[in-house]
């Protein structure tokens, strides 16, 4: 999880995100689904956003109710904060022209992300 963590880039994430965004469409255009492709594809090659994706495919199965009940109240908790941090990269990433605080952005949801993720 920590290799994962360390090579997640603020494009892999917008990638991640923009493949969580494009599969929740109910009547996706031939322009979205060609997108889809492209990403799965890539993701095929890259270990990283293959992670990610199968993190927002375990998201949209929690909210499409495919999950056992047992394991919604838990993985809800953590969707919720892995959710914010996320948030927080896709709004402020590129926002300030200084790198290191894109860079200091990137450390801080690796953070929260690895917190969800680590034993108790």
């Amino acid at each position: 999880m920590d290799d994962i963590l360390a090579l997640s880039t603020s494009a892999t994430l917008k990638t991640a995100l923009e493949y969580g965004d494009l599969s929740m469409r109910e009547l996706p255009s031939e322009i979205e689904v060609d997108r889809v492709k492209h990403i799965l594809t890539q993701a095929s090659n890259d270990p990283v956003l293959n992670f990610w994706i199968d993190q927002i495919d375990y998201c949209l199965g929690y909210q499409l109710g495919l999950m056992h009940p047992e394991s919604q109240a838990s993985y809800r908790t953590q969707q919720v904060n892995l959710s914010k941090q996320l948030t927080v990269l896709l709004n402020e990433i590129g926002q300030d022209s200084n790198p290191a605080k894109d860079l200091e952005l990137i450390d801080e949801a690796r953070r929260c992300v690895q917190s969800l993720f680590s034993p108790a």
